[in-house]
């Protein structure tokens, strides 16, 4: 008797035991700490500033709880210390009011504050409530705010310390409670408890891998719009690289597309453009500096190759440049060793005058970009696009959203201001037209807090700008690990859940398509986001029908592999940093040039 009973209660744990990490699938508890199982976005302001996200036994109360310290290099300062938690809740079914409730204590915070969103199908702000986390003592703070007519909640927690000095900032976590109508979020809005929805297959456009016209079907395409957005959901999928290949090839043989934007640092992508027009420079050289972690290696070698053969064919050249933020002296080398192929190409004195400005500083490099002798010996576009980056490096502080989010929080302005300048650096004002590859979060159309690059667009744009959004079903992909130094391995992508736009699609029975996005319904429905630094992601519910002009799907995804080999690194490696800094010296020698001494620390 005692045998049995002794079964059944380590039966009962065993299997509760399983079974506990479900019950907390939004990670309320904040007690996961696997990346994947996370939940929460975790953004620090400022590249001055070090966070860390730690887990600590708090004396107080006795337990092991969620903290986040301010970790400063005093020397690099330049804004306060920002950092924000949030999590977003699809509401799938009409609910009254929703109670937010968060057990923490803090120390050293200027200001730290729970701030609350109810957004309409829309994903408009319709009601929004906060409360300030302001005692050292543990105390529960609690928000109520009314959930009429709400599809989405959206949490966030905001906090900031004493700008210019390291006070010490942390804030502790015990856990977070977030009911509607009394019932935990947990297990009323989880993805898969979404509305099932079904695609009209009169409105399915079929797709080819071996045929590139197979996207002339798509009536969005066929109209020629002034900017395409290519937004992927999925990082490490060669299928979907191969597809955003396959239009930007179309929009660029078949339209008047010149400009090829990319989601990567604008300083990495310059000798990107520099083989795309036809300088003697190896790709194998390339591969190896980049490092960029949203292209997989045959994506990358075959689009580069694709416009260097078209531009060498054509007066009017494609350019492709990068429009997101540059990291401080670790983009540097990059500007660096693409003047110098400038240089190599057309000795020039005041070239090589650029090249030794970087003793100085980088505003005396931009100076020089102003002076009417550069323009006989650079190129119209490339000296307008240097200077814009220059000067948006150089002034990515004073950003009105940076100095009020942070760098973080505020990359969908930094990227909008990156595109704007290379509208104008194209001379693009008149008739030609431009592709933007990059995360469907930053493509989409997100208005509701903080606006994405796609927001900006359309607002700027409107209708000019029309994105189109990547999924897969089921297959490989390659987890792309932009700071994580593992080993490389493919990761079975599962199938898509109940309630999601790839069920959707797979119930179909079709294998690649595109589908317009103004058949999809207003309500929340989700879809499948992996990051760059994440091996498997959950699922993000949103106003689809909003958010793109349509969506094109894969049902059998296969991996791509990284630039970098089978060791998962980035561009900003000491071991890449070194290696290009030691070819770049080696050059330099032939020119009596000196690199910069604090280069020198990666050499060793």
């Amino acid at each position: 008797m005692m045998s049995k009973l002794l079964y059944l209660f380590l039966s009962i744990f065993f299997f509760s035991c399983i079974k506990s990490p479900n019950n907390d699938y939004y990670n309320l508890s904040l007690s996961n700490r696997r990346l994947e199982d996370f939940r929460w976005s975790l953004n620090p302001g400022n590249d001055t500033v070090r966070w860390r996200p730690t887990w600590v036994s708090d004396p107080q109360i006795n337990k092991r709880v969620f903290c986040v310290e301010e970790d400063v290099a005093l020397k690099a300062r330049r804004l306060p210390f920002t950092f924000k938690m949030a999590q977003r809740f699809p509401l799938f079914t009409p609910y009254t009011k929703a109670d937010i409730r968060i057990h923490a204590r803090q120390e050293h915070v200027q200001n730290a504050w729970l701030k609350v969103y109810a957004l309409n199908e829309q994903e408009e702000v319709i009601h929004t409530k906060s409360i300030r986390i302001n005692r050292e003592t543990w105390q529960e703070y609690h928000v109520q705010i009314s959930a009429d007519s709400t599809a989405y909640l959206l949490i966030d927690l905001l906090i900031e310390s004493v700008p210019e000095v390291s006070s010490g900032a942390k804030i502790w976590i015990d856990k977070l409670d977030i009911r509607v109508d009394g019932l935990s979020v947990n297990d009323v809005s989880r993805p898969e408890q979404g509305k099932n929805y079904t695609l009209d297959t009169t409105h399915i456009i079929p797709l080819s891998f071996s045929e590139n016209l197979s996207v002339s079907g798509i009536p969005l395409l066929q109209a020629k719009p002034r900017i395409v957005g290519l937004g992927e959901t999925i990082s490490g999928s060669l299928s979907s690289g191969k597809a955003k290949n396959q239009i930007i090839k179309w929009l660029v043989e078949h339209g008047n597309y010149k400009l090829v934007l990319v989601e990567e640092p604008s300083m990495v992508l310059l000798k990107w453009d520099l083989y795309i027009q036809g300088y003697p420079i190896p790709l194998q050289e390339i591969i190896e500096d980049s490092g960029v972690f949203t292209f997989t290696l045959e994506e990358m070698t075959e689009l580069l190759e694709f416009l260097k053969e078209y531009n060498s064919k054509q007066e009017n050249k494609v350019h492709i440049i990068g429009i997101d933020r540059n990291m401080r002296m670790f983009n540097n080398t990059f500007l660096y060793d693409y003047l110098y192929e400038l240089y190599k190409q057309k000795p020039d004195p005041h070239l090589l005058a650029l090249l030794e400005s970087f003793y100085v500083s980088l505003a005396e490099t931009l100076s020089l970009l102003n002076k009417p002798q550069t323009k006989a010996c650079i190129g119209r576009f490339e000296r307008q696009w240097l200077r814009s980056i220059i000067y948006l490096h150089l002034t990515e502080a004073d950003l009105p959203d940076v100095k009020e989010y942070g760098v973080a929080n505020a990359r969908g302005s930094i990227l909008w201001e990156h595109v704007y300048q290379a509208w104008h650096a194209g001379g693009l004002a008149k008739d030609k037209c431009m592709v933007i590859r990059g995360s469907w979060i930053q493509i989409s159309r997100k208005k509701a807090t903080r606006i994405s690059l796609g927001g900006y667009l359309t607002e700027y744009y409107e209708k000019a700008y029309c994105p189109i959004g990547f999924i897969g079903g089921h297959g490989s992909v390659q987890p792309m690990f932009p700071t994580f130094k593992k080993v490389a391995k493919h990761r079975q992508l599962p199938k898509p859940i109940e309630g999601s736009l790839e069920k959707s699609a797979w119930n179909t029975g079709r294998s690649f398509f595109y589908y317009p996005a103004e058949q999809l319904p207003q309500y929340p429905l989700s879809i499948r986001l992996i990051p760059p630094a994440y091996e498997l992601r959950s699922w993000f519910a949103s106003n689809l029908h909003e958010r793109m002009d349509g969506f094109i799907f894969v049902r059998e995804c296969e991996a791509g592999e990284l630039l970098t080999g089978k060791k998962a690194t980035s561009v900003y490696d000491k071991k890449i940093v070194g290696k290009r800094i030691r070819r770049l010296l080696e050059r330099y020698k032939s020119i009596h040039i000196n690199i910069p001494e604090e280069w020198k620390k990666f050499m060793q």
